[in-house]
């Protein structure tokens, strides 16, 4: 391989590398542990504090700053929303769903998309510790997820499965924006769907 071959495929990798290594670099940050950064996002909702444990600890987080809690956070629900996506774009597959009904799980797709553009937004921004539009990007996709909700509520009772992957959704996003809200020392208040 020549150089500039090399150069091109480890220039990706290394922009990744020096990224997720910002978030260990945020002066000034608090850190907290696990349980204590979930204590303080899910107050005394427990499932909400269930959620925000498994989705941190099957993160590899390189230290306990809020700042990486809350990318890590909104990485999840990134991948969550991702996820849900997929999933309903496998449904619309099926020859067997209305018009009415296909066009507005499209939109819910859409939505969705929204959604994880904005939490991967968020995520970068964690890992910078560039936090000035993180409000902003939570907001965003709160609003994509609640127009997905609005959608599939027009066409009636949506499907057991497709239900729960949106409020999974929701749930994942509304955890980042609260773990977000306590590392911005609350002078915002958390935007909730």
């Amino acid at each position: 391989m020549n150089s500039r071959a090399t150069i091109l495929v480890l220039a990706p990798i290394l922009a990744a590398a020096l990224l997720f290594a910002a978030g260990d670099a945020c002066e000034g940050v608090p850190s907290m542990t696990i349980e204590a950064a979930c204590h303080a996002a899910a107050g005394t909702d427990s499932a909400m504090y269930d959620l925000c444990l498994q989705a941190l600890h099957s993160s590899s987080l390189p230290d306990n700053k809020i700042s990486t809690l809350a990318a890590a956070a909104a990485e999840t629900a990134a991948l969550v929303c991702d996820d849900t996506a997929g999933s309903i774009e496998v449904m619309l597959k099926d020859g067997l769903i209305n018009r009415r009904h296909r066009i507005m799980w499209s939109g819910c797709v859409g939505e969705l998309r929204r959604a994880q553009r904005a939490l991967a937004t968020v995520e970068g921004q964690m890992r910078r510790c560039s936090f000035a539009h993180t409000r902003q990007e939570h907001v965003e996709a709160s609003v994509a997820i609640r127009h997905c909700t609005d959608k599939l509520a027009s066409v009636g009772p949506a499907p057991v499965r497709l239900h729960h992957s949106v409020v999974r959704s929701r749930e994942s996003t509304v955890l980042a924006s609260r773990l977000a809200a306590s590392l911005m020392a609350r002078p915002y208040a958390c935007f909730e769907i």
